[in-house]
């Protein structure tokens, strides 16, 4: 630990060594106006698909079906005091002498057909952003996908060979 102290604290004193002689840091860093906080450099957000292709209006539509899962999604779940009530109600149901396995698996398919209708949305949202494609940027995603199920396949291949040859 202490070699590195030592090697970060002789950087850091040999850094004038490096200037030149108008006092200028051979380092080249931008002044800041005291009080400033350093901004992070502005990076675009990945285009959806990861297409570059992807057109502006394409843009537009594909976060509006976003967001209108986003906004259907949070209205199916559950307020922070039905979550508790639930809490309170597994509890109860776990601390009872006797075991009400109907009560429990009538919560379950209610809780269960939420997560249905929510999958649901999922993929037909995924789907009408889909359509919005155009057929070139369709096949070039089938072309990704084959790729990776290429790749998949050869690293299921490598892990059966291992195991294969651990079992040996």
């Amino acid at each position: 630990m202490k070699r590195y102290l030592i090697t970060a604290l002789l950087t850091f004193a040999s850094l004038p060594t490096f200037a030149s002689n108008n006092n200028q840091s051979a380092i080249s860093v931008p002044s800041q106006p005291s009080g400033q906080a350093i901004q992070p450099a502005k990076v675009a957000p990945p285009k959806p698909f990861g297409l570059e292709s992807i057109t502006l209006e394409q843009e537009s539509k594909i976060r509006q079906i976003q967001v209108e899962l986003q906004t259907k999604t949070q209205a199916l779940s559950p307020s922070k005091e039905k979550v508790a009530k639930e809490v309170e109600q597994w509890t109860k149901v776990v601390q009872n002498e006797k075991f009400d396995e109907e009560k429990v698996k009538q919560t379950l398919r209610q809780y269960n057909e939420k997560q249905l209708d929510v999958q649901v949305m999922k993929i037909k949202a995924e789907h009408d952003m889909y359509q919005i494609l155009t057929p070139e940027q369709k096949n070039t995603l089938e072309e990704r996908r084959q790729k990776q199920k290429e790749q998949m396949k050869l690293i299921m291949e490598k892990a059966q060979e291992k195991v294969n040859a651990q079992n040996k």
